[in-house]
């Protein structure tokens, strides 16, 4: 177990490339003053288990990295992580292949900004909930669900995209999917749809009713 005081500020790769490391338990961890978690857990290949407990992560800005690359974990309680201050969630959970459950219905974020990647290759992942995330400021959302194979459903209605520049790889072979409603989607800043839908060969309805592509070349 291990236990820090309060004044710790940054956890940036931490515990980045560890390999060996099975379980590790962060209950007694204070984490009130850290501003920076990117990197943390990343490339951590054998990691089966993190105990977080009653994590304080209301001064966290960056969570940019933070699984990515965690190919064991199954799945992670975030319940009680506080994201409202977060504006880089990129890349994540990328990687993370055999996460099958993922809950992110707690997550509030007025300050986020980039969620690029941020499920890329997480391959056993068949539903996520994530309405609750406020996009209304992020700008590049390039390879967000990229390789999510086993993806059937995501609401993504409450989804504000006005400041969105970059969609590419957005859905890159989401060979699941059945159908996408992206009726919320209003673009008129994207400059990038390459391979958006790339080898979503089972997508039977496709409602882009709002993309507005002044921008695109």
């Amino acid at each position: 177990i291990l236990k820090f005081n309060s004044s710790l500020e940054s956890c940036k790769n931490m515990f980045y490339n560890v390999k060996n490391i099975l379980e590790i338990d962060l209950s007694n961890f204070d984490f009130s003053k850290v501003t920076k978690m990117n990197y943390m857990f990343r490339n951590c290949n054998n990691l089966e288990k993190i105990n977080f407990g009653k994590i304080n992560t209301s001064s966290v800005n960056d969570m940019s990295y933070l699984f990515s690359e965690c190919k064991n974990l199954i799945s992670i309680d975030l319940s009680n992580f506080i994201t409202t201050r977060v504006q880089y969630m990129t890349s994540m959970f990328e990687g993370c292949e055999t996460l099958s459950y993922l809950n992110l219905s707690n997550f509030k974020t007025p300050q986020l900004k980039d969620v690029k990647s941020m499920f890329n290759s997480c391959k056993s992942l068949k539903f996520l909930e994530i309405s609750s995330l406020v996009t209304s400021g992020v700008t590049d959302m390039s390879y967000f669900f990229s390789d999510c194979i086993s993806l059937s459903q995501i609401d993504l209605s409450n989804f504000n995209t006005q400041k969105v520049s970059k969609i590419n790889h957005m859905f890159y072979n989401c060979q699941s999917l059945t159908s996408i409603d992206l009726s919320s989607f209003t673009t008129p800043l994207i400059v990038n749809t390459n391979y958006m839908f790339y080898n979503c060969k089972l997508i039977t309805n496709l409602n882009i009713s709002h993309f507005n592509t002044p921008k695109l070349e």
